[in-house]
């Protein structure tokens, strides 16, 4: 007995030392360890880069409201990256501005900065104050990058970088945007795109058969409806003077009426481009088991039920082609009504085809006639699911020389374009918004216009924040219940008997124990 109190002696004067020591060692050692996925919250390789290239002063203004630091924990963190950011060159100077005081707070609306509106729950009227946020970025010949609001630790390297290159280089890749929809006009169809571009791009809306800038580093057009043939003609010299270019096509359109009727497209100039560069747009509607809910409209307009819809797919990580820098950079995409793009033929050897994105390997193709409207129920896909699954391709980028119209001169063939083909033509219409994350496909917008322009390490910054932690990864349904049924009995059998086993093995232990030190004494 004597033995066993001088241990517990020994433990519990030695415990509180070390506790002590390892304060104090913390206290003078300054550091600290990112063990998040992606390194979030430490300076990345390309943001490295563009600090050791600077060669003039640089000064950062955090304009930060103190009273949302007691509702979030963002704020800090943000700040603590700037810290670290501004450490890593002696030619950055960061300051971090009370925006609560007057002087500061007028300064911040000069600038630029937005406040937002936060409920102030420590008053007894529920009132609302407004809190800053903003960072502005200023170089030493007073240019300047303003991000009004910023609340998104795991964002902010992005788009602090992504201002600091706007800022160096004077000047932000233009995208010019057009509709292959007659249907659809471009400024209210596709609100919410031409926004998110807007945000890290020059956007200019053009018409078909408008002449395209010298300036556009890219073209974006969406759907393929109505497309022209001297829009086809431009898409074509645009690539092969090494132009990006984003199509999103469709070989069957559906009609946004009641019945959702669908037909398929006219063979088109564009079909006979894209089969030059080694692709085929089909004329058949993709489907996949894996797939979305959509509501059915009950009395009054309002959702009555939500039914599967096996055309609304929705592409994750496990879809996509590793290791390419899209797919990196995104979660995912929906595509609502797609249509298979698949190489076809011999693709010139100079162009690069890449797969992106497939469905599940549970996919089917649906043919003429097309049965599209939910309200129908699940039997009208009864003919389909009788057929094997397979993985589908449903978007597909192709880079590398692309070939010149017939008589165009050959130098235009010394440039490398890229070509991105996303299945379904309402892709990325504001159509999309009833999605489980509606900013999926604007995310995947973004990326993409990175991408066309061979921003890759923005691309990288991009991906270390899109991530995607659903517990999602398990397409087939039978695996799914599967693996349900087990969670479910680890969770309701097995740990509780663990528990019960361990408790009962530490009773038995103690009495023996007791028993032991009775029969010492």
């Amino acid at each position: 007995m004597r033995k066993l109190s001088r241990y517990k002696l020994l433990y519990f004067a030695v415990l509180p030392l070390a506790f002590i020591a390892v304060g104090t060692l913390g206290s003078q050692v300054r550091g600290r360890i990112d063990l998040t996925t992606g390194q979030l919250y430490t300076i990345s390789p390309p943001a490295r880069e563009r600090l050791l290239d600077l060669d003039e002063p640089v000064s950062i203004s955090y304009f930060l409201s103190p009273r949302l630091e007691s509702y979030s924990a963002e704020p800090e963190r943000i700040r603590e990256y700037l810290e670290e950011f501004a450490a890593t060159s002696p030619l950055v100077e960061l300051r971090v501005l009370d925006a609560s005081e007057p002087e500061h707070r007028d300064t911040a609306l000069e600038l630029g900065l937005q406040p937002q509106q936060l409920t102030d729950n420590d008053s007894e009227s529920q009132s609302l104050i407004s809190v800053f946020s903003g960072v502005v970025v200023q170089a030493a010949d007073e240019s300047r990058r303003v991000l009004p609001f910023v609340l998104d630790s795991e964002e902010f390297e992005y788009e602090l970088i992504s201002s600091w290159d706007e800022m160096v280089a004077e000047r932000t890749p233009e995208i010019v945007v057009m509709s292959g929809n007659d249907e659809l006009e471009l400024r209210s169809a596709y609100q919410n795109a031409l926004l998110r571009l807007s945000e890290r791009f020059t956007v200019r809306l053009l018409e078909q058969g408008d002449e395209l800038p010298l300036t556009a580093d890219m073209l974006f057009l969406f759907g393929n409806k109505d497309l022209r043939t001297v829009t086809v003609l431009q898409i074509e010299d645009f690539l092969a003077a090494g132009g990006g270019v984003m199509l999103s096509v469709e070989g069957v359109h559906v009609q946004l009426d009641d019945e959702l009727s669908a037909r398929e497209l006219n063979r088109s100039d564009l079909d006979l481009l894209l089969e030059r560069y080694g692709v085929r747009v089909s004329r058949e509607l993709v489907v996949d088991r894996y797939h979305m809910l959509v509501p059915l409209a009950g009395a009054g307009g309002n959702p009555e039920s939500f039914v599967s819809y096996p055309h609304w797919i929705e592409l994750l990580s496990r879809n996509a082609a590793p290791g390419h820098a899209l797919t990196e950079a995104v979660t995912g995409l929906d595509l609502f009504w797609p249509s298979r793009i698949e190489p076809v033929g011999d693709a010139p050897s100079e162009l690069n085809l890449t797969q992106l994105y497939t469905t599940s390997y549970e996919g089917r193709v649906m043919d003429s006639p097309f049965a599209t409207n939910p309200a129908l129920g699940d039997d009208i896909y009864d003919r389909v699911w009788r057929e094997g699954g397979d993985r589908i391709g449903v978007v597909m980028t192709l880079s590398g020389r692309f070939p010149p119209a017939p008589g165009a001169t050959a130098e235009l063939t010394t440039e490398r374009g890229r070509l991105l083909l996303v299945g379904g033509g309402y892709t990325f219409s504001d159509f999309l918004e009833l999605g489980e994350d509606p900013m999926r496909n604007l995310r995947f917008l973004t990326a993409a216009g990175h991408w066309l322009a061979s921003e890759e390490d923005l691309l990288a910054l991009l991906g270390r924040s899109s991530r995607d932690l659903r517990l999602t990864g398990i397409a087939s349904s039978n695996v799914r219940a599967a693996v349900v049924n087990l969670a479910q009995w680890v969770n309701i059998v097995a740990i509780p008997v663990a528990v019960l086993l361990f408790g009962a093995v530490r009773i038995i232990r103690r009495r023996r124990f007791k028993g032991v030190d009775a029969a010492s004494l």
